[in-house]
């Protein structure tokens, strides 16, 4: 039930933002963001917890958006998703696959250099 949840229910988020600090002056985020009612969500997060992937719920996502979200970040979280959704299943317009290789970029590390950069903003559809 959960694969089909966060490949059918999951916004996929590569997130890339300026930083002074970083050699390149960007930093790299990815996020997975599930919507629904309260019940649902909890659910889902017991379900996350249960793989030891750590997850963040807000009952209000923002100002203008006045509904529950949970919320799933940092690599180590995206791994453990990666790792429990088996390989090849099909998904909607391709997302989940193009998260995949979002996250080998970011686990190999290679957001750090201007080609995996480069890749990163081709996989958002920037260049």
């Amino acid at each position: 039930m959960l694969v089909g949840i966060l490949l059918s229910r999951a916004t996929f988020k590569i997130q890339i933002d300026a930083d002074n600090d970083s050699k390149l002056g960007y930093c790299t985020k990815l996020k997975i963001s599930i919507r629904g009612e309260e019940d649902f969500l909890f659910g889902v997060q017991r379900s996350l917890n249960q793989h030891g992937i750590t997850s963040n719920y807000k009952e209000h996502e923002s100002k203008s958006r006045d509904r529950p979200i949970l919320r799933i970040t940092g690599m180590k979280n995206m791994r453990k998703v990666r790792d429990i959704i088996p390989s090849g299943l099909p998904d909607i317009k391709n997302k989940w696959q193009t998260f995949l290789k979002a996250i080998a970029i970011t686990d190999d590390r290679k957001h750090l250099t201007l080609e995996g950069f480069d890749a990163l903003l081709k996989l958002k559809g920037l260049i």
